[in-house]
């Protein structure tokens, strides 16, 4: 059986009070070196482990954190995941994951799952804001990738890395840009204003998760053939890519998108440029806030800047992540 304190006071011939006091560091514990190192051996003998329980208990904190998103088949949420629970376990925190597959309703209850198992904050990597009823006091939310009048939030800024890539993709003597886009996308004003400034017809298109739907509407792109596409969505481009090598291997657009982690299907020549967003540093960030949060002190949401590298200026790095 578990050792208890009262095991402890016992083996130490000293009252109950008194062991609670030493290991709580109360101040107020006035005793003799004798009787610490006597504590000590009894903790020593019995292997006594305190109760994460009943400190949790004690403290209204349980150390844990809460992470609410999609699945963890998609390398995106995968990595997002991988990093959160590196980063929460370094501050001496547990992660707990709730998954809620695309769908609002199952999102609502895999954060109201987390807080009903009293997660002292919680990590919200998805597009649609929760609920309002939230009580920030006793379970900050942090989210990912979106704006909030009401939440602290992480994101990041793609706004300079896209106009120098809309610039980019002119220079190279591109007339008209297609963009294509996931449904929660920040980037069409940007792409539009950017294309306004540099006089270039703009068409675009929204994916949605599922697969066959997209499939369809890449193989319209490939038939339209636009020369520059623009690309919010690692697996969009990466399906774009697969398709044109398998269907339509004349075709050669040139393709700028968004880039987390690499793939081998990045190499491929049609790629001329990324906007590299930084997925770890995103979540290390992520998690301070909510840290800072949860610690009471001065916490702001944040944008964190992307970059743009033409063709030439990324590449596969044996220590990159890659999917």
């Amino acid at each position: 059986m578990r050792a208890t304190l009262k095991d402890v006071a016992k083996e130490a011939g000293i009252s109950f009070t008194l062991v609670s006091k030493y290991l709580n560091r109360n101040p107020d514990a006035r005793m003799s070196p004798e009787t610490k190192k006597r504590i000590d051996a009894a903790l020593k003998k019995l292997d006594y482990k305190p109760s994460a329980v009943a400190r949790s208990l004690k403290s209204g904190r349980t150390k844990t954190i809460g992470l609410v998103i999609s699945n963890l088949r998609n390398s995106y949420f995968a990595l997002f995941a991988d990093c959160t629970l590196r980063e929460v376990k370094a501050a001496g925190y547990q992660l707990l994951i709730s998954l809620c597959d695309y769908g609002r309703e199952e999102e609502q209850e895999s954060l109201r799952s987390l807080i009903e198992r009293q997660c002292d904050g919680i990590i919200y990597c998805e597009q649609m804001h929760p609920p309002l009823m939230v009580d920030q006091k006793r379970c900050p939310v942090v989210l990912i990738d979106q704006s909030s009048d009401h939440f602290l939030y992480a994101k990041s800024n793609d706004s300079a890395a896209l106009k120098q890539a809309v610039s980019f993709l002119a220079s190279r003597g591109h007339r008209k840009i297609f963009a294509v886009y996931h449904e929660f996308c920040d980037w069409p004003s940007i792409v539009e204003e950017e294309c306004r400034r540099n006089s270039l017809l703009l068409e675009s298109v929204t994916t949605t998760p599922s697969l066959e739907v997209r499939s369809r509407l890449l193989r319209e792109i490939c038939r339209a053939a636009p020369t520059a596409i623009l690309s919010n969505g690692w697996q969009t481009t990466v399906q774009l890519l697969r398709l044109i090598h398998s269907e339509f291997p004349d075709y050669r657009p040139e393709i700028v998108t968004n880039y987390y982690f690499h793939h081998p299907a990045f190499s491929d020549a049609r790629m001329v440029g990324i906007v590299k967003q930084d997925l770890p540093l995103l979540v290390a960030k992520s998690v301070a806030l909510l840290l800072k949060r949860l610690k009471g002190e001065p916490a702001e949401s944040f944008g964190l800047p992307s970059e743009f590298l033409p063709a030439g200026y990324f590449s596969a790095d044996e220590n990159e992540f890659c999917f």
